[in-house]
């Protein structure tokens, strides 16, 4: 497929619809890493303190299992939350970041 111009590349024109999308996605994107990462986060910490905090006589058997199985049904809720707070911050530090960057480049 190529463009009219005979270049490999095709312009694409946006419409209002279409930046909408591109941000929610781009929200969706970033609330998954930080959901992701807090989540990882958890289990490992959950993890830890199931085996270093517990006598080696009654710690459980699988130590990480067990930490997935507490994140998956006890803290789902406060991960995604905590991981939503971050997110929102996140996504305005980007935009900052991006008119910044863009107001520097006006300005010379």
């Amino acid at each position: 497929m190529t463009a009219k111009n005979g270049y490999p590349f095709v312009s694409i024109t946006w419409a209002s619809s279409n930046i909408g999308m591109v941000i929610y996605y781009v929200f969706g994107l970033i609330w998954n890493h930080a959901f992701l990462n807090a989540l990882s986060t958890f289990i490992i910490a959950s993890s830890v303190v199931l085996w270093y905090f517990r006598k080696a006589t009654s710690r459980p058997p699988a130590p990480v299992a067990t930490s997935i199985c507490r994140a998956l049904f006890s803290h789902i809720g406060s991960i995604a939350m905590g991981s939503f707070a971050v997110a929102i911050v996140d996504f305005f530090r980007m935009l900052v970041s991006f008119f910044h960057g863009h107001m520097r480049a006006a300005r010379e």
